[in-house]
């Protein structure tokens, strides 16, 4: 028999509402929270009522339920310990009640007491869509990396150029003549390069070893960003020489490489090892 339409019972359950409060705490996992709740004003001297929450080091959240209306209501929090002094007061922050979805399906990101984020259990998923940048919000975040061009990576400027790679260094493999390498620098466009620097070594007198850090517009258009050149004599000491004043916005245009010139008066004298490229990327889409 079929119940009249005023006599079935409505069994969902009522809608909650309320406020969610956010927790970091900054100490260990034995102290407790204290949160207190005024709904008068953000004033020390307003009436108080305290909800006590169980010691944790990590992030959470805490939801208050109350009912749904347009009143204020006012929250600070303050960490207690036994045989320890109380925390300060958090700053004073206030909300009004909304109310809570039917499914209620936060996404737990835990917070240690060093305020890393930790997420356990399983992987995290970024959609194509989005960009994870670097720094933090409401600021530019630049990392800054470093690629390193080694001496096997640059070859001949001209077919008729000799020389000697081996034991981790590039040498010209003729006396008393300049020769000359070059080694493409691929970098992604959109970052900018801000330093230059060169392992390498003069030899003895006479000897000269230069590595440039050249841009090419075009073939007939060809710009030195930077030059290292080694200025210590020894036959055997090696040097490092950086530019550290560059800044060059990665386009669409120019290419850029490095462009070694060694000149030995005598056998195994000028030498190179390495150049490296010091950049910023603004995003982890804009690296090597």
């Amino acid at each position: 028999m079929a119940l009249p339409t005023s006599m079935v019972q409505n069994l969902r359950s009522r809608a909650q509402s309320g406020i969610v409060i956010g927790f970091k705490p900054s100490t260990g996992k034995r102290y407790r929270i204290e949160l207190k709740r005024s709904t008068q004003s953000s004033t020390a001297s307003t009436n108080w009522t305290s909800i006590f929450l169980d010691p944790t080091s990590r992030g959470f959240t805490y939801r208050d339920e109350l009912p749904l209306s347009t009143r204020t209501y006012y929250y600070r929090a303050r960490q207690l310990g036994v045989g320890s002094s109380n925390s300060s007061y958090s700053m004073t922050v206030n909300a009004k009640p909304q109310q809570f979805p039917e499914v209620w399906k936060p996404l737990s990101l835990g917070h240690n007491n060093r305020g890393n984020v930790e997420v356990l259990g399983g992987d995290v998923w970024l959609s194509s869509s989005k960009t994870a940048k670097v720094g933090t919000q409401q600021s530019t975040g630049l990392l800054s990396k470093t690629l390193r061009l080694s001496f096997n990576q640059v070859l001949p400027a001209l077919n008729t150029e000799t020389w000697d790679a081996q034991s981790g260094y590039l040498t010209p493999n003729a006396l008393s003549v300049t020769r000359s390498y070059a080694g493409a620098v691929v970098l992604p466009k959109g970052v900018t390069i801000k330093s230059f620097a060169s392992r390498f070594r003069r030899g003895g007198a006479g000897g000269s070893a230069v590595v440039y850090l050249k841009k090419s517009s075009s073939a007939a258009v060809v710009t030195d960003l930077a030059q290292n050149s080694a200025t210590t004599v020894s036959p055997t000491n090696f040097q490092t020489i950086t530019k550290t004043t560059l800044s060059e916005l990665i386009g669409d245009l120019p290419t850029y490489y490095v462009y070694v010139q060694l000149f030995s008066t005598a056998a195994a004298g000028a030498r190179f090892l390495w150049s490296e490229i010091g950049y910023q990327m603004p995003s982890y889409d804009k690296t090597v």
